[in-house]
């Protein structure tokens, strides 16, 4: 079966702790409804407009660790930097 991982919480200045949830079953045209459970947790503090550092814990699995992410597709660096005033 398919599985998808999703998170939704508050961001608070350059950090965000978020509730991990897992969707499960829901096929195209099956009357059955998909399952949504929480599993976990994740806290993501953006280092700067183009790096972030993402800390998670799944509970259901016993997993944890971290991920350092990095802006996939360059073009709103600058309005970030405005937005956050940020200098160069």
């Amino acid at each position: 079966g398919q599985r998808w991982l999703t998170a939704q919480g508050p961001l608070a200045g350059t950090t965000g702790d978020l509730v991990v949830y897992e969707t499960s079953g829901g096929s195209f045209d099956d009357p059955q409804p998909s399952e949504t459970v929480p599993v976990g947790s994740l806290t993501i503090d953006f280092t700067d407009c183009s790096h972030a550092l993402l800390t998670y814990s799944l509970t259901d699995q016993a997993l944890e660790g971290s991920i350092d992410l990095k802006r996939a597709v360059p073009g709103s660096e600058a309005l970030c930097k405005e937005l956050n005033d940020l200098d160069d």
